[in-house]
């Protein structure tokens, strides 16, 4: 089990499981970034796929409240969201 806390106090709990949890995108972890084109130019470098909400590779897509999003998988399967909103 690992805790880590993210800025003003937000937390994120790993816990190890034997569980088999379903890998699909409607379930995923959000981040947001003041430079989104930049970290899409980073994973373009570096090789590391994702794809926008649609499935789309290397793209962004734009969501109805105007933010735009990434998805892409850790090494376990699961998504994670990166997008522009400022919280």
């Amino acid at each position: 089990m690992r805790w880590f806390q993210l800025g003003d106090k937000k937390q994120i709990h790993l816990i190890e499981s034997d569980d088999i949890t379903e890998k699909y995108k409607g379930v995923h972890m959000a981040l947001s970034t003041p430079d989104l084109e930049n970290l899409r130019s980073f994973l373009i470098e570096k090789k590391i796929p994702f794809e926008n909400w649609p499935g789309e590779a290397n793209t962004t897509n734009t969501r109805p409240d105007g933010i735009k999003q990434i998805y892409f998988q850790d090494p376990d399967g699961y998504w994670i969201e990166i997008n522009d909103n400022r919280l």
